[in-house]
């Protein structure tokens, strides 16, 4: 496991920052939605991402469909859709990440925690801290069906978000249960700022090319 943090390490204070951050307002309403305060981005998804939940993302490497997650966590650690600003956790498990590229979209760096790990489930300490209330599982290598289940039931009891991502494009056949919503995102070979969109499960069948500006995509859009 590889840590990669900014001038604090959450990870070894898990319990003094997440009681400090509960203390500080209210937790978050599990039948509401994270916003992007991207217009196009929010409408498409009927107001943003549902706390409370899994959501399931196919994203092929090479293809870009990250970028647009990351007006997400722009907009949770500035606090724009949430009461107060949230922490986030991002594991993943192979690549790079490239943070300044991550500010230049207006991301808090100081409200970011990037771990390097294949099995999500050696963080059980950080997947279930109030501290964190967005939690992103970039392309795990390892995670059952009981995972699933385990982090479906405390994302409902802590009004959590858990970003499941794929690095394969999801099929409409597919089996998982565990996520309330499921979509394809990928960048348009053609123009590298439009993304395309694909609702699988949780919303009326849909698709969009919604565009994003390209500052530093080189580094998020894997």
């Amino acid at each position: 496991m590889e840590r990669l943090t900014n001038n604090l390490d959450p990870l070894s204070h898990l319990d003094d920052l997440g009681g400090k951050l509960c203390r500080r307002g209210p937790s978050p309403s599990t039948s509401g939605r994270l916003a992007s305060h991207h217009p196009e981005l929010d409408r498409f998804l009927v107001g943003g991402l549902p706390l409370g939940t899994i959501v399931e993302i196919g994203s092929p490497i090479g293809r870009g469909g990250r970028r647009p997650l990351i007006e997400f966590i722009a907009a949770a650690t500035q606090g724009r859709s949430t009461a107060v600003p949230y922490w986030v956790l991002w594991i993943y498990g192979k690549g790079q990440v490239y943070p300044p590229a991550w500010r230049a979209h207006g991301v808090d760096l100081s409200r970011v925690c990037f771990v390097r790990s294949g099995s999500p489930m050696e963080l059980r300490p950080a997947l279930l801290s109030p501290l964190f209330k967005v939690i992103v599982l970039d392309a795990p290598t390892q995670l059952s069906g009981d995972d699933l289940t385990f982090l479906a039931h405390h994302a409902r009891l802590q009004g959590k978000l858990f970003i499941l991502i794929r690095n394969y494009l999801l099929t409409q056949d597919g089996h998982s249960i565990w996520p309330k919503l499921r979509l394809n995102i990928w960048r348009s070979p053609r123009d590298p700022g439009a993304y395309h969109l694909d609702v699988i499960r949780g919303l009326s069948p849909r698709q969009a090319v919604i565009t994003l500006d390209q500052a530093g995509g080189q580094h998020v859009a894997r």
